[in-house]
């Protein structure tokens, strides 16, 4: 750019010596035309601007680490004249890793076009790729001038473990002590047993056979068995000398997904408790895709470093599974009704063969109750 106003500048220092040494009216001619082809310029410029539209959107539903993320530029130009070059610089953010990158096109816009621009990215971990449309700046013909455009778009992309499909094995359904397993019947509800007949009671439901035992009929009553959750907790807070912070990070979101997927494939409700230093996330799942939208919440932010204050908080409640660090290692602790409680050591990338382990070992996946 600054090549051509200094060649522009020789042009009118040509056009100048013209003019004053020689007095027909072509030189004069010739320098009123190479001053005002640049005043035009950047006038027209000034009106590209205006009419110009720029919006930025990207991908709204998770994807799973290195994997191609695509953000799409709309531009769109609404007058006649066309833009003979616009410059789009994107800044790309990593909320966990905290790494920026900078993505640039250029490309030319006719008149009343619409055009695409495509900017791909490839995140390694979890977390949110933020895409901050900061600046665009439009060049004129000759690239005398060019005008930036005040834009301000942001856009979010999340980075999940994708859920996976556990080829989970046939589990024996020997219920833990305390806990009643359903068994299907032709009835809509179990049947719990027979009371005394109350104002309101359906005929049908009178036992008749018992009930010419006793002085007053009595009833069956049926009902749903109540089976307790198992109660899951994440401990989304990290030692502060942590060197694979990144890594850490991936390996607690895959095991808590690989985990309630597990739990889930085999019928488990889930009451899952994240653990940081602001506050505890309580809910209850049923099915694994539920744990994907408090999972994006939770991965806009970093994890605290108030690791021991965090772990005391979900020790106290005694869960089922809690997924923590424990001496610079992300381990899954177990805890048994015996009290063997069992901790498994979590590495990214093997999360999923370690949870089908404690499975196909036949770990109680009722909890502790």
């Amino acid at each position: 750019m600054w090549l051509a106003k200094l060649l522009y500048a020789a042009l009118a220092a040509v056009a100048l010596l013209f003019s004053i040494l020689y007095l027909p009216e072509f030189s004069v001619y010739l320098l009123m035309t190479v001053l005002l082809i640049p005043i035009c310029l950047f006038g027209l410029s000034w009106w590209e601007k205006r009419h110009l539209r720029v919006t930025l959107d990207a991908a709204p539903a998770p994807i799973p680490p290195n994997t191609t993320l695509l953000c799409t530029v709309h531009l769109h130009n609404r007058s006649r004249l066309p833009i003979s070059m616009i410059s789009i610089q994107i800044r790309v953010t990593h909320t966990i890793t905290k790494e920026t990158i900078f993505l640039e096109q250029q490309v030319n816009l006719s008149g009343k076009g619409h055009i695409r621009l495509l900017f791909s990215a490839k995140p390694e971990h979890c977390g949110h790729l933020t895409f901050h449309l900061s600046r665009v700046r439009i060049f004129d013909w000759l690239r005398l001038f060019s005008r930036r455009l005040a834009v301000d778009c942001v856009c979010d992309a999340v980075i999940l473990p994708q859920i996976p499909v556990l080829p989970v094995p046939d589990l024996p359904q020997k219920p833990m002590e305390g806990e009643k397993v359903l068994i299907k019947t032709p009835e809509p509800e179990e049947f719990l047993g027979v009371r005394e007949y109350r104002d309101g009671d359906r005929m049908r439901s009178i036992h008749w056979k018992l009930s010419s035992k006793f002085d007053d009929p009595v009833v069956r009553e049926y009902g749903k068995s109540i089976v307790p959750p198992v109660t899951v907790a994440m401990v989304y807070a990290l030692d502060s000398q942590t060197q694979d912070f990144a890594a850490q990070v991936d390996t607690m979101f895959e095991a808590v997904t690989v985990l309630t997927s597990a739990l889930c494939d085999i019928g488990k409700t889930i009451h899952l408790m994240f653990f940081s230093e602001q506050d505890t996330i309580q809910l209850t799942l049923h099915l694994a895709k539920e744990l994907t939208a408090p999972l994006c919440k939770l991965s806009a932010s970093l994890p605290s470093d108030a690791l021991t204050q965090c772990r005391n908080r979900a020790q106290q409640i005694m869960p089922d599974y809690c997924i923590m660090q424990e001496d610079h290692c992300m381990i899954l602790l177990i805890h048994r009704p015996d009290g063997k409680d069992i901790h498994l050591p979590l590495v990214s990338g093997s999360t999923i063969k370690s949870i089908l382990h404690l499975f196909e070992n036949k770990i109680p996946q009722g909890g502790a109750s």
